[in-house]
């Protein structure tokens, strides 16, 4: 584990992860705009913890081209990331976590911040879909 922050631990039994992940792409990108990568078959592996690694010369990286509108689910213990942008064009997506309630973070690389909504949006927001940002199902409140 690189930093016990991280909910990616490695240990005898291989990769123990708590988050299955969805990348929404906004707009098409290519590999030249820094696609999503992946390594198939690294969710399989009893490999050690991959930061650090570059994956513009990782073996085995397949860049995944993509249209707006797709979306990649994913766990996270499959190793991916995104290509060097090397165009001008600039990417967005949207990263959306799921795991246990009682990983109630806003932040999915690190699951150390408490949710923040704005008075804005939640002014928006009717109950039912407020209540989709409560950490903790309601009967366990």
């Amino acid at each position: 584990e690189a930093n016990g922050k991280y909910r990616y631990n490695f240990n005898s039994h291989g990769i123990d992860c708590m988050m299955v992940r969805m990348v929404y792409f906004v707009h098409d990108v290519s590999n030249e705009q820094g696609a999503f990568c992946v390594v198939p078959g690294t969710h399989k592996g009893n490999v050690a913890c991959p930061y650090g690694n570059d994956p513009d010369v990782e073996p085995g990286v397949v860049g995944l081209e993509v249209k707006a509108g797709d979306a990649v689910f994913f766990t996270e213990s499959l190793r991916h990331g995104g290509l060097t942008n090397r165009s001008d064009q600039v990417r967005k997506t949207l990263h959306v976590g799921y795991g246990p309630h009682f990983m109630m973070s806003q932040n999915i690389a690190t699951m150390d911040e408490l949710p923040y909504i704005t008075d804005e949006t939640k002014g928006r927001l009717t109950a039912d879909q407020f209540a989709l940002f409560r950490p903790y199902p309601e009967n366990d409140a």
